[in-house]
C-alpha cells in the first residue's frame, strides 16, 4: 500500500488510503500474499511509505495466541506508543534492532528511509491517520489473548477488578511476555520514570490519563492485592517499571488455569497436615487452647486483623504447632514461600506482596496463611523508612495496614522478635514464646521415636540436656535408624550421643552427659555427704508441700551444690534446669537482663526446678558497681526471683561478693563445707565400687578419714581421670586423690556469719 505526499510539505500534504476496503479484506486473511508495490520517490522527491497488510504464519507464530483479530491489535497498541507518546522522538534516525523488528511486525517495509525526507510533526501526522483506520477496524475493547482474558476475568472476580484495572494488567502481562511489543517499548529508552507512567499507559489502552492513575493508587486493588505495582525508585524501561507479582506470573497468566488460585502456587504453597496430636504441645497447653479458639471464632465471625505471632529457638516445634492448629480446625494452611520451586530465595518485599494475594485469594475459603521466617520482613532493619518506594522495602505504615486490615487469620513465625518494632508487637492479637518440651516430655519422644534402637539410659542422658529441640532429636532419630542395622546396641548409644553433641557444638551449647561424665550421681546421690548445718532431707519434705522456696547454697567448688538441685528436682519429681553464669552473660546492652527473664519464664512452663550457678557473676554488691548496666543486672535479676513462685537455687562460691540486699530475698543461706569424715570415707568406698576396685585398704581409709579440704567434686575428678589411668587398687586411689587436693590453692577462708532472710 502506498501513501502519496505533496510537494508542498506538510501544509499542503494530502495523505490518501485508496482502496481502504481492500485493505481490510487483506488484513481479515493472513494466508494473503501481500500486494506488491513500487518502491520509488513520489512528488516531490520524497520517498513513499509502503505498508505490508499481511499477517503471515510465521509472524503469528511469534504471539503468545496466534491469531490475527489479537495480531491486529496488538499493532494497534504498538502504533498507538509509537504516535502518542514520546516514543516517536527516539525514533526519528533511529534504525536499530528493535525498530527494526517493530517496523517489521507492523508492516512498514521502508520506513527508515521515509522517515528521512520528514519531520517529527509529518511522520506523526501520517502515521496517526493509519492509526485512527487500524482501530476503526479493530474497536476500542482490548483484544488480549483469549486465556490470559479468562484469567484476568477469574482474577477480576476473586480480587474486585474494574475494567481499565484489568486491561492496565493485562497490557503488563504482554508487556512482559510478548516480544514484538517489548521490542517497541524498548524504543521509548531506559529512562522512564514512574511519576508520569499514565501518559505511556493512558495513550496506549485508549483510557483518559487521571483515570489510569487512580488506578494505579497504592491503595488500589492493583497495587495493594500485589498483583502489578510500578517502581519510582529510579529510571527504567517500560517493562521494568511494571513489576508484576512474581518474575512467572506474566507465563502463568499466559497458561489455562483450572483454578486461577493455582497462579501463586510457586510462591503461596498449601503446607501437609502436622502428624502431632495436642499431647505433644502438653508443655504448652495454654497458648494451643487460645490459639486454637481465636482462629475458629475467626473464621466462622470472618473477623479482620487477626493475627498470631509465634517466636522461640529454631526447631522447638512452631510450625509444626501451626499445622496442628489448621488440622485440628479443618482449615486449609497456605504458606508465604521464602524461596521459589526451584530454590532460589524469595525477597522480603515479594513475599508481603505474596502475602497480599494470598489474602485476596483465599479470603472466601476456609483458610489460614503461615508466614514463616518472618523476621526478614518485620525487623527493624528491613523496614527502615529509607524509600517512598514499596518495591525496595515495606514501610512501617505499610506493614501496620497489613495487619490491622487482613481477612484471612495467619500466624506468623519468628526465631526471635528482639529487633520487631514495638508498633508491630501491639498488634498481633496472640503474642508468645514457644518453649521447650519438658525432660520427661522428651524422654516420651524419644522413646517413641528411638523405639528400641537405643538404650534407654541414654535416651534419659539425651533428654537431661535443656537446649535439645524437638527438631534435634527427630534429626538424630533419622541418621541413626539409617546405620542401625549393622552396629550393636553400645554404637548406637555412641552414635547418638556423637550426633547430638556435634550439633550442640555448632550452636556453642553445652554437650550431653554420657553415662561416664555422670560419675558420682549416677550412683545415687546421698544428700548425707554435704557436709551442711541443715538437714537436707528434711528440707526437701517441707519444699515436696510447698513446691515454693528460693535458696542461695554457697561454700568453696566442688561441695555438692548443682549435685544437691539435681537431688532435688529428682525428689519433687521435676525438670532440673541448669543456668550457668556464660549462658545469661552478654555484652549487648540489657540482653543479660532479657536471657535471666528467659530463663525464669522456662522454668514456669516446665515447671522445673531452677538453678543459677555462678550466680555472684550478676547479683555483685550494687555499692561496688562501676558500669550503670551492673545495677540494672542486680535490679532485674531481684525482681524476677520475688515474682518466681517456683523452687529457685542460687550457688555460688564467692558468697561475700553477693549484695546484700539480694540475700534478703532468699529464704535460706546454705553453706555447703568441705566434706567430713564419714561422708569422705562413704563417698571413698562409693567410688572404689563404681571403678572396679573391691577391696579398701583400712589404711587408705583411715586416710581419707583425716584429709582436708575434700569435696564430692574431688571424687568426681577422680572417675574422669580414670579413663586415662585407671587405679588397680584403693591404695592407688588414694594417691590420685591426695594428688588433686594437693593442686588446690588455699581455700580457707574466714568465717562467714550466717543470713537469715528476713
Amino acid at each position: 500500500m502506498k501513501f502519496d505526499e505533496a510537494d508542498n510539505g506538510l501544509n499542503g500534504a494530502k495523505l490518501s488510503i485508496p482502496h481502504w476496503d481492500e485493505f481490510s479484506e487483506g488484513v481479515k486473511s493472513s494466508n494473503r500474499k501481500a500486494r506488491q508495490s513500487h518502491k520509488g520517490k513520489g512528488e516531490g522527491g520524497k520517498v513513499q511509505l509502503y505498508i505490508s497488510d499481511e499477517l503471515t504464519d510465521e509472524v503469528l507464530s511469534v504471539l503468545s495466541e496466534p491469531s490475527v483479530e489479537y495480531a491486529r491489535w496488538l499493532r494497534v497498541l504498538m502504533l498507538r506508543l509509537m504516535t502518542r507518546t514520546q516514543a516517536l522522538g527516539h525514533l526519528k534516525g533511529r534504525m536499530g534492532y528493535h525498530l527494526s523488528h517493530t517496523c517489521e511486525f507492523l508492516g512498514l517495509e521502508n520506513f527508515d528511509k521515509f522517515t528521512e525526507c520528514r519531520n517529527l510533526t509529518e511522520i506523526r501526522k501520517d502515521l496517526e491517520q493509519i492509526l485512527v483506520g487500524w482501530e476503526a477496524e479493530v474497536g476500542p475493547v482490548a483484544r488480549f489473548p483469549k486465556v490470559l482474558q479468562a484469567n484476568l476475568n477469574a482474577l477480576a472476580d476473586i480480587v474486585g477488578l474494574n475494567s481499565l484495572e484489568m486491561d492496565l494488567l493485562g497490557l503488563a502481562v504482554i508487556v512482559h511476555a510478548e516480544n514484538a511489543l517489548e521490542g517497541c517499548c524498548e524504543i521509548l529508552g531506559g529512562e522512564l520514570v514512574g511519576f508520569s507512567i499514565e501518559r505511556i499507559l493512558g495513550p496506549m489502552l485508549g483510557h483518559k490519563q487521571d483515570a489510569v492513575v487512580k488506578c494505579l493508587q497504592r491503595e488500589q486493588k492493583l497495587a495493594s492485592s500485589g498483583l502489578m505495582s510500578i517502581d519510582l525508585s529510579g529510571r527504567y524501561g517500560l517493562r521494568q517499571l511494571m513489576d508484576l507479582l512474581t518474575p512467572t506470573f506474566a507465563a502463568r497468566m499466559l497458561s489455562p488455569q483450572t483454578d486461577i488460585r493455582h497462579i501463586v502456587e510457586a510462591f503461596v504453597r498449601p503446607t501437609p497436615s502436622s502428624s502431632l496430636s495436642e499431647q505433644a504441645y502438653e508443655h504448652n497447653r495454654t497458648n494451643l487452647a487460645v490459639c486454637k479458639g481465636l482462629l475458629k471464632e475467626a473464621t466462622e465471625q470472618r473477623m479482620v486483623g487477626v493475627n498470631i505471632l509465634i517466636y522461640g529457638k529454631p526447631g522447638t516445634g512452631k510450625t509444626e504447632f501451626a499445622r496442628l492448629l489448621a488440622t485440628e480446625l479443618d482449615l486449609q494452611l497456605m504458606e508465604i514461600c521464602s524461596s521459589t520451586l526451584s530454590g532460589a530465595p524469595v525477597a522480603p518485599i515479594r513475599r508481603v506482596r505474596n502475602y497480599r494475594i494470598a489474602q485476596a485469594f483465599f479470603k472466601q475459603t476456609p483458610a489460614a496463611i503461615l508466614f514463616d521466617e518472618c523476621e526478614e520482613v518485620l525487623g527493624s532493619v528491613s523496614l527502615s523508612d529509607r524509600s517512598d518506594d514499596e518495591a525496595i522495602v515495606p514501610q512501617k505504615s505499610w506493614i501496620n495496614q497489613i495487619l490491622e486490615s487482613n481477612i484471612v487469620p495467619t500466624i506468623w513465625i519468628a526465631n526471635s522478635i528482639r529487633q520487631f518494632d514495638e508498633a508491630y508487637l501491639r498488634r498481633f492479637s496472640v503474642c508468645f514464646e514457644m518453649p521447650l518440651p519438658t525432660q520427661d516430655q522428651r524422654e516420651q519422644m524419644l522413646a517413641k521415636a528411638f523405639d528400641g534402637v537405643v538404650g534407654e539410659q541414654t535416651q534419659v542422658s539425651i533428654a537431661r540436656n535443656k537446649d535439645i529441640s524437638p527438631a534435634m532429636l527427630m534429626q538424630t532419630v533419622s541418621v541413626v535408624r539409617i546405620l542401625a542395622k549393622d552396629k550393636t546396641a553400645d554404637e548406637r548409644n555412641q552414635l547418638s550421643l556423637h550426633l547430638i553433641n556435634n550439633m550442640l557444638k555448632a550452636q556453642n551449647k553445652p554437650g550431653v552427659a554420657s553415662q561416664n561424665d555422670l560419675g558420682i550421681a549416677c550412683c545415687g546421690f546421698e544428700p548425707d555427704w554435704i557436709n551442711s548445718d541443715v538437714d537436707l532431707k528434711a528440707l526437701s519434705e517441707s519444699i515436696q508441700h510447698t513446691r515454693s522456696g528460693r535458696m542461695c547454697l554457697w561454700g568453696p567448688p566442688g561441695t555438692g551444690k548443682t549435685a544437691f538441685g539435681k537431688w532435688l528436682a529428682l525428689r519433687l519429681g521435676m525438670t532440673h534446669l541448669v543456668v550457668k553464669a556464660s549462658e545469661l552473660l552478654s555484652p549487648y546492652l540489657g540482653e543479660t537482663e532479657q536471657k535471666m527473664a528467659s530463663a525464669f519464664e522456662m522454668a514456669r512452663q516446665q515447671k522445673a526446678v531452677l538453678q543459677f550457678d555462678e550466680v555472684d557473676s550478676f547479683l555483685q554488691e550494687r555499692q561496688k558497681a562501676s558500669k550503670q548496666w551492673e545495677v540494672t543486672q542486680v535490679n532485674e535479676m531481684l525482681t524476677q526471683m520475688e515474682e518466681f513462685e517456683g523452687v529457685f537455687i542460687a550457688s555460688t562460691n564467692l558468697f561475700q561478693n553477693l549484695d546484700e540486699a539480694s540475700l534478703r530475698r532468699f529464704d535460706m543461706a546454705i553453706k555447703f563445707d568441705f566434706l567430713k569424715a564419714e561422708a569422705a570415707q562413704s563417698m571413698f568406698i562409693k567410688t572404689c565400687e563404681f571403678l572396679g576396685v573391691t577391696k579398701q585398704d583400712q589404711t587408705a581409709m583411715a586416710e581419707v578419714a583425716n584429709m582436708t579440704q575434700l569435696t564430692p567434686g574431688d571424687f568426681e575428678q577422680l572417675i574422669r581421670r580414670s579413663r586415662l589411668l585407671r587405679p588397680a587398687n584403693s591404695n592407688q586411689l588414694l594417691q590420685q586423690l591426695k594428688s588433686a587436693v594437693a593442686l588446690k590453692k588455699s581455700t580457707a577462708t574466714r568465717p562467714i556469719g550466717f543470713l537469715k532472710a528476713a
